[in-house]
């Protein structure tokens, strides 16, 4: 479950937290690619060390080299592991770290980590967060978050379109007295109760005035949650579909 959310595809920073003590950061900026991404790794390690000294503890750090990347590990009060690196079209730098006690094995949880990051390109941005997501079109930013027991909500907002993704949990419980439709209606403020498009699925499109509303709303049985996708507009485009889905 996500500890920490901020900023937009240039620049930002995400904390998941783990089990136990550990925990996943991912840091990413953009700017003019640079020949090494060296500079970049040692002013973080150096902004650690300052912290450790500040505190009055050691602190030590080891850089390896590999293709397109550095391996770094550190070592204060606790630990971390890492690797840095550029995407796709060399834009972006990412910082990928886990941080746990000095006791933890972190190790073999960056390797899972390394190998399954992934960035996008193209005219959709891939947006995940606790089992639901979609492809947003590129420039919506983070407005709002929430991250509750039994819901999670992302707001994004562009100029005079706003989406708003969310997931519930207990959907069995939440669906027994009004089904699918009517708890969407009334949960997701709908300005009507949406259409059931299937057993598990259900859809709303309407306008009033210049505004138009248009949502999705899915039922997940075998991880029983709801997830939902709400857009409104006072533009022509974009227009909501299942191919949001992610």
């Amino acid at each position: 479950m996500p500890a920490a959310l901020i900023g937009d595809r240039k620049e930002g920073y995400a904390r998941l937290a783990g089990d136990g003590t550990r925990s996943l950061h991912v840091r990413w900026h953009t700017g003019k690619p640079a020949k090494s991404l060296r500079p970049a790794l040692d002013g973080y390690l150096e902004r650690l060390r300052r912290d450790a000294k500040k505190a009055k503890l050691a602190f030590r750090s080891e850089v390896a080299e590999e293709p397109g990347a550095l391996l770094y590990k550190w070592q204060a009060e606790q630990q971390g592991r890492g690797v840095v690196f550029r995407d796709a079209d060399a834009s972006r730098v990412f910082f990928l770290e886990v941080v746990g006690a000095r006791k933890d094995s972190l190790l073999p949880v960056m390797r899972g980590v390394k190998a399954s990051f992934q960035t996008h390109d193209g005219d959709r941005e891939l947006w995940s967060v606790a089992g639901v997501g979609a492809w947003m079109p590129k420039g919506m930013k983070v407005a709002k978050k929430q991250f509750l027991a039994g819901r999670a909500a992302l707001l994004f907002e562009a100029r005079g379109t706003t989406v708003r993704m969310e997931r519930w949990s207990f959907a069995e419980q939440l669906v027994a007295k009004h089904g699918l439709t009517g708890w969407a209606h009334s949960a997701l403020a709908l300005p009507m109760e949406p259409m059931a498009t299937s057993e598990f699925e259900a859809s709303l499109s309407h306008r009033k005035w210049m505004v138009a509303t248009e949502a999705l709303v899915r039922l997940r049985p075998q991880s029983n949650q709801i997830e939902a996708l709400v857009l409104r507009t006072r533009r022509q485009t974009p227009r909501l579909d299942p191919s949001w889905w992610a």
